[in-house]
């Protein structure tokens, strides 16, 4: 296999210590499927798959990212990350399968963002992990309440970078 080019994801706003923190976590994942809520770029999904492939993930987004899915192809995890275009909550009210992650990277406001949690988080495994993006920064209030609100029962496994460098992807276990 060719060996992949990661700044390509760097070069979507993805910070190379967030793609590393995913592919480390990803490593402690029970066998499953995962769902990758905003998922444009793809980015997310890349990092959690490419160490692991006995994953499968469903990768939602309301628009279709012609450059997210040439990514998947490009890090050869194309035929294991299927595109569901629509809102989160819409197929979340649908869904019925365990899951042994989500990424939250939707809709950033209080409110979608709390749906998302309420939705998802039941059908993650135990074990399994919570991904929420955007928690922090200045743009996102809504995305840290929802967190704070709904993660305290969950282990911490803390950001992707120091809060104080801007981390912005924190990650729980269930």
């Amino acid at each position: 296999m060719i060996q992949p080019q990661w700044d390509r994801l760097a070069r979507t706003h993805f910070w190379p210590e967030t793609i590393a923190f995913l592919r480390r976590l990803s490593k402690t994942l029970p066998q499953g499927m995962v769902v990758n809520i905003g998922a444009y770029w793809d980015s997310s999904t890349i990092s959690i798959l490419y160490d692991r492939p006995d994953l499968f993930a469903f990768s939602i987004d309301v628009e279709r990212c012609e450059r997210g899915l040439e990514n998947l192809e490009h890090f050869g995890v194309a035929d294991r990350a299927f595109r569901i275009i629509g809102n989160s909550q819409d197929v979340g009210c649908h869904w019925k399968w365990p899951i042994a992650m989500v990424y939250i990277d939707g809709d950033h406001s209080y409110e979608a963002c709390l749906a998302d949690i309420n939705l998802w988080v039941p059908h993650v495994v135990h074990g399994g992990l919570i991904a929420i993006h955007d928690y922090g920064t200045s743009h996102t209030p809504g995305v840290v309440q929802a967190t704070d609100e709904m993660m305290g029962g969950f282990e911490d496994l803390g950001f992707d970078r120091p809060p104080e460098q801007q981390g912005v992807l924190r990650v729980f276990r269930k």
